[in-house]
């Protein structure tokens, strides 16, 4: 719960991953997630957040509450989790992450999803 900088570089998912709690990270790293097809994470005091060269990521989902074996390192239930910039240079995304993205109201930068290149269907 203590990490505050999460950084992944060709990871190959050959199982589903788990839920990512992170309650203290501000800069999360997913480069290139081989295989990788779902990113459940709770990252409530994110300042950056890069999926550069997904090619396989279809569903990204921000839980609203951490593990409760974190309850220390967690948001209150009713805090406003942090806005943060985004990356997600060289990746093809399914149009259900951009969906979670924008929903969520917490990315700061633009997210440009007219690229057909970066988005798959």
């Amino acid at each position: 719960p203590r990490i505050q900088r999460f950084f992944a570089h060709k990871y190959w998912a050959e199982e589903h991953l788990p839920s990512f709690y992170l309650p203290n990270c501000t800069d999360f790293t997913f480069r290139r997630g081989d295989c990788c097809e779902k990113l459940i994470l709770y990252l409530p005091r994110v300042k950056m957040m890069n999926l550069d060269a997904n090619y396989d990521l279809k569903v990204l989902k921000f839980l609203k509450q951490g593990h409760a074996a974190q309850a220390q390192w967690n948001l209150p239930t009713q805090a406003q989790h942090s806005t943060f910039v985004f990356s997600c240079q060289n990746a093809i995304l399914g149009p259900k992450v951009y969906q979670e993205l924008e929903s969520s109201g917490r990315v700061l930068n633009g997210i440009d999803t007219e690229d057909d290149d970066l988005m798959m269907s």
